[in-house]
């Protein structure tokens, strides 16, 4: 992966930063950006790989979101709370102008995509279900592509941008 203009945005926006809210958000998007370089294939030719990887980073992040966003986290700790609740428990809570209605669509496709790849030797739709989320995420990109080669490199720079735009939501502790 070629994360070189992330690397350099980060950078300038981090030296300029005046904030404290927008010096947590430069660091969740570093942290997070080695999370992804950790995590996610250099070479996309495995949708499996990519998209089971993908989707532990997004529910990770995710979970993340919901917890910076409660009064007492503390309260779901231990708690089996499905990735699914997670997701109709935020949408519940959240303003629809903090989380955009698309990114709850894009993670819901993401899961499908998980079950349908983790449970099946051939999956069925997977290839329509995939160019579904790709074409989702596209139209409400927020980032540049971040280059990765391979046949899946499309669905990776689409979970990236995702997993880049949740981490740009947490909230400070």
């Amino acid at each position: 992966m070629d994360f070189e203009k992330m690397d350099a945005a980060l950078a300038a926006a981090e030296e300029y930063t005046k904030t404290d809210e927008f010096k947590h958000v430069v660091k969740t998007m570093l942290m997070t950006k080695l999370e992804i370089e950790r995590f996610m294939p250099a070479n996309a030719d495995d949708p499996r790989y990519v998209i089971v990887s993908g989707h532990l980073l997004i529910e990770k992040l995710f979970e993340e979101f919901v917890r910076s966003n409660l009064k007492r986290p503390e309260m779901i700790d231990g708690k089996e709370i499905s990735y699914r609740q997670l997701v109709a428990f935020a949408q519940a809570m959240q303003a629809e102008d903090v989380v955009m209605p698309w990114m709850y669509k894009a993670m819901k496709i993401l899961a499908l995509l998980r079950d349908l790849y983790a449970h099946n030797l051939t999956p069925g739709d997977g290839e329509k279900q995939i160019n579904k989320f790709i074409a989702l995420v596209n139209q409400n990109r927020t980032c540049e592509k971040v280059a990765i080669e391979g046949e899946y490199e499309e669905l990776a720079s689409a979970i990236v941008n995702l997993c880049l735009l949740l981490s740009g939501l947490l909230k400070r502790s």
